[in-house]
């Protein structure tokens, strides 16, 4: 008996049924929603009507969230112990009936990111392009910083991908922006910048899995045309919520 490389390439050759992960394909949509916001002394309610909405195809993989300076603030100020990773004050992301999956802040996703093995490249700070590379330093004229929002238990072969084809009813983020300053650990700023705050504007990217056609274009095979478990009837939803 001869022996077949595991690979999307071979899957389904011998007869079988190709896998979803060998069928569906890792599409990524880049800043398909954003908003803006300039701290001041209350938090600020983001991603209101229509810019809350995710985008819909196929199934969920992960979000993307950016932190860029839509304009650029002044020198003199430092951030927060917890700053930037607290940009979100409160931060959920909700199913199409409403149901929080992430209820949370940016600096709890920011933790989660970190230390519980969720994305392979570890802790946000190391990111290319990031600035500052720390907590609680210098306030730079322009801020940049990105978390992970992780569906996926094992999104090499797609368990925990959400379900995402109706527009009618897509995922939604719901977001305040932190304050420049606040007491304990909500504010962005210990010392706001001395004459102009940045306007800081979060943009939300993802990427997602397709959904496989009922064949293959290679070889006619059938194809699992949903993630595991789903397949069989069992949604997983991998939900984190901040205690």
């Amino acid at each position: 008996m001869s022996a077949v490389q595991l690979g999307p390439q071979n899957a389904g050759a011998s007869g079988g049924v190709v896998p979803f992960w060998a069928a569906s394909n890792d599409v990524v949509f880049d800043n398909f929603t954003s908003d803006i916001w300039t701290p001041g002394a209350a938090v600020a309610n983001m991603f209101n009507g229509a810019l809350a909405e995710l985008k819909t195809y196929g199934f969920i993989n992960k979000l993307w969230l950016k932190l860029v300076a839509s304009t650029a603030g002044s020198t003199g100020g430092t951030f927060g112990a917890d700053s930037p990773a607290n940009f979100f004050d409160i931060l959920r992301i909700t199913d199409p009936n409403g149901h929080a999956i992430i209820d949370a802040d940016s600096f709890g996703l920011y933790l989660l990111q970190k230390y519980c093995g969720r994305a392979r490249n570890g802790d946000p700070l190391t990111y290319p392009n990031v600035t500052p590379t720390s907590l609680g330093t210098t306030v730079p004229t322009s801020p940049q910083f990105e978390l992970l929002v992780p569906f996926c238990i094992n999104e090499e072969i797609g368990l925990g991908g959400l379900s995402d084809m109706d527009a009618s009813g897509p995922y939604k983020i719901v977001a305040q922006g932190a304050a420049s300053t606040a007491a304990g650990a909500h504010g962005l700023f210990s010392t706001a910048p001395s004459t102009t705050t940045p306007a800081l504007q979060v943009q939300v990217g993802a990427e997602f899995f397709s959904l496989p056609g009922e064949t293959s274009r290679v070889n006619g095979q059938p194809q699992v045309q949903l993630p595991p478990l789903l397949d069989r009837g069992i949604a997983v939803v991998n939900e984190f919520t901040k205690q």
